[in-house]
């Protein structure tokens, strides 16, 4: 399911219209205490299709995408109604 998501990737990072949630957290990595922020970002992929890009930065390095997932319960609804039709025999 996740990997039908992966192609509209680049696509949410690049024309974002929504951050649902930022959390920042404090890990320690080899011994040294260091802040860690979680972005999610929402974008509308096509009618009804919600996909949220979660991505995350430690302290001043860059960023590093996560995981991607669709956002809601009708956007996986409305994803599943549109793949069984193109493969119906």
């Amino acid at each position: 399911m996740k990997l039908k998501c992966l192609e509209h990737v680049p696509t949410v990072i690049s024309s974002c219209t929504e951050v649902a949630t930022i959390r920042q957290t404090d890990t320690i990595v080899r011994g040294k205490a260091k802040s860690r922020i979680y972005t999610a970002l929402v974008h509308e992929v096509s009618k009804g299709i919600h996909i949220r890009v979660i991505i995350g930065k430690m302290d001043t390095g860059k960023h590093h995408f996560l995981s991607v997932m669709y956002h809601n319960n009708n956007s996986r609804r409305n994803s599943k109604l549109k793949s069984t039709s193109k493969g119906a025999l």
